[in-house]
């Protein structure tokens, strides 16, 4: 029996390294190998992509330099130079694609709209206490604008967990048995990641990247095995809403999905330095008025499933009150919610009192929601069959101007992937 000896510590540095990486400068991907060695195993726990994020302002001049760093609320002298990045989502809001592939360049995991899916789950599951603690250091996000704009002041080191499947299930997995693994980021451009009245005039860059984590030593090499690895993955899907009643259908082609859920947008807001690209509005008409969700309903080959009736909250929202319905089964997508403790959404973020100018001590006025439904009852792992079937939702809601909403929908799935002799196969 193979027997754990010792555990090192391992760094990986991009083997398309540069000094910097910029969607400005045109090298936007960044690419990790990690070598197949049969004697240890990768402790995916502890894997980190670390960088210094830098906002620079390309055409001021300060203390006799071009480009010079931006200036939020004067903390620099001068003029006010705003450029922010979301607040919510923090430095991940730089990733815009992650993908996991093998050194055959067989694909096993790919993640798309990265950083609009932490827009989801982040404050789902992150109260503004925990943004003010733990939060502000594991992904520079302190959910208030004021404090997110300092910080971009200066250089930001990060250390950031990525939150792929595979990489995200605790347990240690064989380079060995992948055939290798390779690690792509593609960053996201900077009219999606930075947004404020002087954004335009700016980019962000980072450096010195690496890529870090704990090797599990083995006493002798692990035999390479036929094994089935088995792992949650988000699948994601883009769609647009005009209408007042709105149907949308997809093939996701999924065997065993566990909830899918959905933000939305307004469109000319996406890729906008005017607008942050990461907010999860309501839907909103052409003049940026809330537009409330009266009723929808989630089916599978047209039939409403899984549960037979339409939400209806068109009298709660005639009165001006908490969709609870709707915002429960949204939460139950990220964490059963009997069991939630730690959520951004108040009073606040959605809309029902005000914030006063004089209590800093409250997260921005901004929305926290979206529609969600949890296949998964008993919170148990288990899933809904998509394979062949169709997912549809129907959304009746305040909107009637025709102003076009995007919106981001996501799937949580269990996958499984067949490890024969270095050759990675998907089964779900």
């Amino acid at each position: 029996m193979v027997k754990v000896v010792g555990i090192q510590k391992a760094r990986v540095f991009p083997v398309n390294n540069r000094q910097t990486f910029s969607f400005k400068a045109g090298n936007p991907v960044i690419n990790f190998e990690i070598a197949p060695d049969p004697t240890r195993l990768m402790d995916t726990t502890s894997l980190r992509m670390n960088f210094i994020l830098n906002v620079v302002d390309d055409v001021t001049t300060r203390n006799a330099q071009t480009p010079c760093r931006v200036n939020n609320q004067i903390a620099n002298g001068d003029a006010v130079r705003a450029c922010l990045i979301d607040e919510r989502v923090g430095v991940n809001s730089i990733i815009d694609v992650l993908r996991l592939s093998n050194f055959k360049n067989e694909n096993i995991e790919e993640i798309r709209q990265y950083s609009r899916l932490l827009a989801s789950s982040m404050p789902a599951l992150t109260s503004f206490s925990n943004y003010k603690n733990w939060n502000s250091v594991k992904n520079i996000a302190f959910g208030k604008s004021t404090t997110q704009g300092l910080v971009v002041n200066g250089p930001v080191a990060s250390s950031l967990s990525l939150r792929a499947g595979l990489l995200n299930t605790g347990q240690p997995i064989s380079t060995s048995d992948l055939g290798g693994l390779k690690i792509a980021i593609s960053l996201s451009p900077d009219n999606y990641v930075l947004y404020g009245a002087n954004a335009s005039d700016c980019h962000y860059e980072i450096s010195n990247v690496s890529l870090t984590y704990n090797w599990i030593v083995l006493d002798a090499p692990d035999p390479v095995g036929n094994s089935v690895i088995q792992y949650p993955q988000y699948s994601s899907y883009l769609n647009n809403l005009q209408s007042s009643d709105s149907s949308t259908s997809l093939m996701q082609n999924l065997q065993s999905v566990r909830a899918t859920f959905t933000n939305f947008i307004q469109t000319n807001r996406l890729n906008n330095f005017a607008h942050n690209s990461l907010e999860t509005n309501r839907l909103q008409d052409s003049t940026g008025a809330d537009k409330k969700i009266n009723t929808y309903s989630h089916m599978r080959n047209n039939v409403k499933f899984p549960k037979k009736y339409d939400v209806r909250e068109s009298l709660v929202v005639k009165n001006k009150a908490y969709e609870a319905h709707l915002n429960r089964e949204y939460l139950d997508c990220f964490k059963p919610f009997r069991k939630l403790t730690s959520c951004l959404q108040s009073p606040e973020t959605q809309g029902f009192k005000t914030i006063l100018a004089s209590d800093i001590d409250q997260p921005d006025f901004k929305y926290v929601g979206g529609l969600g439904v949890n296949y998964d009852m008993l919170s148990i792992g288990a899933g809904a069959n998509f394979k062949d079937k169709m997912y549809s939702i129907r959304i009746q809601s305040e909107l009637e101007d025709g102003n076009s909403n995007t919106a981001f929908t996501y799937s949580l799935s269990n996958q499984g992937l067949s490890v024969q002799k270095q050759n990675v196969e998907p089964i779900m």
